[in-house]
């Protein structure tokens, strides 16, 4: 039973290896032996068919070593086949040999099996001979900059300023929306005698004024009525302006109802005049006969002739649209300050250069507030950091192009003969070759030496050159080299552009580039 057991398994591991070799399971590993807090770079190579489905290992499965950062899997199309590339980053912060233990790659559903590897981590040497040791530096208090807090002030205040404007905005125009239905003459004249509050008056000493007001108001409603002006008429003239309209029969009222008013009218003379003061009950006698009389003027009018009719429609239609047409106007003027305001808080916070970048749409200043990325590419490894990630272009070259920015960078990093010497001319000869390909004229170079900010040195080419479009653009060719490989950085900017001369320092500041093979 044992032996059947042993046979069974050994024909599994036999078949898994198998397998694995068929679909092409390579595992590497860039060092073994590292100082405590340094990283090694684990791989896992696989070449599948265009259908398969490929799952690497996720999470912390190699310990004792920690886990630093999982890279994103590398897709190369070779032929029918694709060539996965996949690379953790893995580290230990205790002195002492380590083994990262087999991991499962999954491949259409089969397990495979990657071998182990003993990492020894090293010890950080201390001189403290040569070296002097000092005791911890107390905590220095650093003051917020002022300009960050007014910057959020301003913020907020921008906010509540725009929230403000629309709420009012949205408050105009919809109580002009309930209001294009707005009451007739008649209505309002009589709502506004109804809205009188005779007890006011009394305590305010001011009978005075409720009379002028229902006069006046009562006045206004017949120049509405019958278009004649009456504003400026004496009492003997208004109540002769009565009789006229009725004997020309622009309306009917009965005559005691006038006399009512010329009794009314002369009160309130009085009243004006000789400083009569009525008690409550008259002023709300007086009220209501003003009423009655409103309603009396209403009742005794003509019928209105169809055209007149028409015309009154076409009138309050006319009216109607200029309302709405200032109504419109309040809304656009508060919109439009809100937006005032707020170009004004973005001018402030970004200072007039960046600003105008923004209103721009600067394509070259969108690259440099992306999120950038920092990556390593092909081997010996070249490392800088972009604000988008290279893509391959084949096992050795990687290339990003924004072209309404106007810019690109690529590279190639390849292992040459040993034996055969470096020659940088070559690189860069290929190089210009190539802009004028993508025609590039006037193309003026310079050389020069480059140093990286790590201490390796290259050459580097430079100048500036006519694009295809007519523009006038940067060009920069940086090569290293030695025996057995070379390298090659190269990009192209818009010239005159600040945020594009940004965007290549920013890459040529973080460049790093490996010379070991």
């Amino acid at each position: 039973m044992t032996k059947a057991i042993q046979h069974s398994v050994s024909l599994f591991l036999l078949l898994t290896f198998l397998n694995a070799s068929a679909q092409n399971v390579e595992t590497s590993i860039n060092r073994d032996s590292i100082q405590i807090g340094e990283q090694i770079e684990l791989s896992f190579k696989v070449e599948v068919d265009s259908n398969s489905a490929v799952l690497f290992p996720e999470g912390q499965t190699f310990v004792p070593l920690e886990l630093v950062e999982s890279l994103a899997t590398d897709t190369l199309k070779e032929n029918e086949k694709f060539k996965l590339l996949k690379t953790y980053r893995l580290t230990q912060f205790d002195s002492g040999v380590y083994g990262i233990p087999e991991q499962q790659i999954t491949i259409n559903g089969s397990p495979f099996l990657t071998p182990t590897f003993q990492i020894n981590v090293r010890d950080v040497k201390v001189d403290t001979l040569e070296q002097g040791l000092y005791d911890v530096k107390s905590r220095i208090q650093i003051e917020k900059p002022k300009g960050e807090i007014l910057q959020w002030i301003l913020g907020i205040l921008v906010f509540i300023l725009i929230g403000l404007a629309i709420y009012f905005a949205y408050q105009k125009w919809v109580k002009g929306e309930e209001q294009v239905e707005e009451l007739n003459p008649y209505q309002s004249a009589l709502e506004y005698v109804e809205s009188i509050k005779v007890e006011s008056f009394l305590k305010q000493e001011e009978v005075k004024s409720f009379y002028s007001a229902c006069v006046e108001n009562l006045k206004h409603y017949v120049y509405y009525c019958f278009e004649i002006s009456s504003l400026d008429r004496t009492t003997a003239e208004f109540i002769s302006l009565f009789h006229w309209l009725i004997e020309n029969e622009k309306v009917k009222i009965e005559s005691a109802k006038i006399k009512e008013l010329q009794e009314w009218l002369e009160r309130s003379d009085l009243v004006k005049f000789a400083k009569y003061h009525p008690e409550q009950t008259t002023l709300e006698e007086d009220q209501h006969f003003m009423l009655s009389l409103l309603k009396a003027i209403e009742e005794g009018l003509p019928e209105p002739e169809p055209e007149e009719i028409l015309e009154q429609l076409r009138f309050e239609e006319e009216r109607k649209k200029i309302e709405q047409k200032k109504r419109l106007k309040k809304v656009l003027i508060a919109a439009c300050s809100a937006l005032l305001i707020l170009l004004l808080a973005k001018f402030i916070n970004l200072g007039p250069k960046d600003f105008i970048a923004e209103l721009t749409f600067d394509a070259n200043k969108n690259l440099r507030d992306l999120n950038w990325y920092n990556s390593k590419y092909s081997y010996p490894s070249v490392e800088l950091e972009t604000p988008e990630v290279l893509e391959r272009q084949d096992d050795n070259t990687f290339f990003y192009e924004n072209q309404k920015a106007q810019f690109e960078i690529g590279l190639i990093s390849l292992q040459t003969d040993l034996e055969k010497k470096w020659d940088f001319r070559i690189a860069t000869e290929n190089r210009l070759a190539y802009f004028q390909d993508k025609g590039y004229s006037s193309i003026l170079p310079k050389e020069e030496e480059f140093i990286t900010p790590d201490g390796v040195q290259g050459i580097r080419t430079y100048g500036s050159a006519i694009n295809a479009e007519g523009d006038r653009v940067n060009y920069s060719i940086i090569t290293f080299g030695g025996k057995g490989f070379s390298q090659e950085i190269w990009m192209s900017w818009l010239d005159g552009n600040t945020y594009a001369q940004e965007v290549s320092d920013r890459i040529l500041n973080s460049l790093k580039v490996s010379t070991e093979i």
